[in-house]
């Protein structure tokens, strides 16, 4: 039997589970969570291998600026996921200047560039609730732009507003200006119109593996307008579809998922859904069968308790 069949009888998933084996000169090497080591071991015997396999030492870490997840250590990589600055970490491990990295909102895996990482913890104090704001590096809109704030970023606010601007501390110990209409002190609120939270992403760019209103996917789309609502989602359209209750898109109601394979929406209206698509490249608000190829793909629709 082969590693690669081995290792598909597992039923992991890569996105949340680390497995990263290879079999070389009767070795069998690579990077495992410690929980798989079982698994690991089991799978070396089978194959007549010698383990030499490396479980990754989870080390407290935390975002420094927006910056994709990437699917492999390189710039050409794709992006998979999106995390913003102050987001928690765990740090796996490191090749050449990227860092590999479990996102802990989500339970995401996936690699992040030079610099978007540094250990340790953040403790912040207020929310960024603009859909899109900048941290500056003076507190007047002239100073340099030193990050891309989003909906949900959480600073460290360490000094009394000057003017129209708080001073914040950044993950990476950088002093910054950020517009104190954009903040807000602790958790937000949990919006309670859904429909106007996603109509707010209307027209905002398609990025494939984007997750705020600087560009976003299907997927992302809901998870942040859930996030809105107070409710943490799975990052992806198929856990997303898994993790709600299946109800007849008859009943649906606004804040309710259609879901379609590999494409999801937020139900705003009778049949109407807000979603971003690569059809025009931006979030739109359609019929849930727009088009004929939608209607094929239904899945169904579900409620997010």
């Amino acid at each position: 039997m082969s590693l690669e069949t081995l290792i598909r009888q597992l039923e992991l998933d890569s996105r949340h589970d680390l497995l990263q084996l290879h079999e070389s000169q009767g070795m069998l090497s690579g990077l495992a969570d410690p929980r798989l080591q079982p698994a690991v071991m089991r799978i070396a015997e089978e194959l007549g291998l010698t383990p030499a396999v490396r479980y990754a030492l989870a080390r407290p870490a935390v975002a420094t600026r927006r910056s994709g997840l990437l699917g492999s250590p390189s710039a050409h990589a794709v992006q998979l996921n999106e995390v913003l600055p102050g987001d928690a970490l765990e740090l796996l491990d490191e090749s050449g200047g990227y860092s590999l990295v479990r996102a802990l909102a989500d339970d995401y895996l996936g690699w992040l560039p030079p610099g978007a990482v540094v250990p340790g913890t953040y403790e912040a104090t207020h929310t960024v609730t603009a859909l899109r704001a900048h941290a500056f590096a003076g507190p007047r809109v002239q100073a340099v732009k030193l990050l891309e704030l989003s909906w949900g970023t959480q600073l460290r606010v360490v000094g009394q507003p000057a003017g129209d601007f708080s001073q914040v501390l950044l993950p990476d110990s950088q002093t910054a200006f950020v517009y104190t209409a954009a903040l807000t002190e602790g958790i937000p609120e949990p919006v309670t119109d859904i429909s106007e939270a996603a109509r707010s992403l209307l027209h905002a760019p398609y990025v494939w593996g984007g997750n705020t209103a600087w560009g976003l996917d299907c997927s992302g789309l809901t998870q942040l307008v859930h996030a809105m609502a107070g409710r943490q989602l799975p990052r992806d359209s198929d856990e997303q579809f898994a993790a709600g209750e299946r109800i007849e898109l008859e009943d649906a109601q606004v804040g309710d998922a259609v879901c379609y394979r590999g494409h999801i929406g937020v139900i705003v209206g009778p049949e109407t859904m807000v979603h971003a698509t690569a059809t025009g490249m931006r979030v739109r608000e359609e019929h849930v069968f727009v088009r004929e190829g939608l209607r094929e793909a239904y899945l169904g629709t579900v409620r997010f308790g």
